[in-house]
């Protein structure tokens, strides 16, 4: 059998300035609502070590449904929110590398 790639993504968010402590507490209630999602694998949100305007949110999906489902609402309506009430700058979210707990997802799958 054939096992299914998981699918890993990184969103590096830019804030406003100061507007970054803001946007870590909701990344941090986006983290722990979403790690409740069976099809999250692992999801992790960061502040850049040395630009604290910068976050990082990585993730990895059970496949790419699960993560299109996840970006749909609420999830797009918080970053358009975010957007809309300047926090963010900018949003950009791309195929990502393997977050550190993905490793051994890939070993115990």
């Amino acid at each position: 059998m054939t096992q299914q790639p998981l699918i890993s993504h990184h969103a590096i968010i830019r804030t406003w300035p100061g507007r970054s402590v803001a946007v870590g507490q909701a990344l941090a209630r986006l983290v722990e609502t979403s790690r409740m999602l069976p099809e999250c694998l692992a999801i992790e949100a960061d502040r850049q070590a040395d630009d604290p305007g910068v976050w990082h949110l990585r993730m990895c999906w059970a496949d790419r449904s699960a993560m299109a489902a996840w970006l749909g609402n609420p999830v797009a309506e918080l970053f358009a929110a975010w957007v809309n009430q300047y926090w963010v700058m900018h949003i950009d979210i791309q195929p990502g590398a393997p977050i550190a707990s993905e490793a051994g997802l890939r070993r115990a799958g």
